[in-house]
Formats: structure tokens, sequence, C-alpha cells
């Protein structure tokens, strides 16, 4: 199983044939994150420590599901991604395009 699939991210460089957009992630506080790509693959699943961020890179429509939102500031080519309209109680379940 690829690297990334298990939870360990790998910069974007290492992704053979990576492409797409970039999604930057900046963890507050300890939060879970799964991002799917465009086919459903899940490209990223792992609980995040404070103080950490992540950078990934897959082909979109990208669909995410945060686990305690507050938490978690999101970058989408260098755009901020407000998260709160798509919270639920502490969950944000959102696709980006």
């Amino acid at each position: 199983m690829p690297a990334a699939q298990q939870g360990v991210p790998l910069p974007p460089a290492a992704l053979p044939g990576a492409a797409g957009p970039v999604l930057k992630l900046k963890f507050e506080g300890d939060a879970w994150v799964e991002i799917r790509d465009k086919s459903g693959k899940k490209i990223f699943s792992q609980l995040s420590r404070a103080g950490s961020e992540q950078t990934v890179q897959g082909e979109p429509p990208l669909s995410l599901v945060v686990g305690d939102a507050a938490r978690v500031r999101i970058t989408y080519n260098g755009k901020p991604v407000d998260l709160t309209p798509h919270v639920k109680k502490t969950v944000a379940r959102l696709t980006l395009e």
C-alpha cells in the first residue's frame, strides 16, 4: 500500500505523476482529516497533531471530511477555505473543485 494511503503523506515532488491543485492543511489542534480524489481513492487519512502541517495533491474534485474542523486551517491553491458553512457539530464535509 502506498505511504500516502497509510496516513504518511508524501511531498508532491515524491508522488509519481502527481497532478492537480495543492491543498495545504495547518493544524491548530489535534484533528482527523480524510481526503478522496476524483476517483474516490483515499489520498490522505490521518490524525494530525497540533502545530503540524500537511500538503496534499490530487485530482479534483477532492472530497474532504474534517473532524474537529475548528482546529484546521485549509488553503486550496493558495486561497483560504472557509469550513464554517460545511460544519455539522464538529465535522466538516465538503468537496473542492
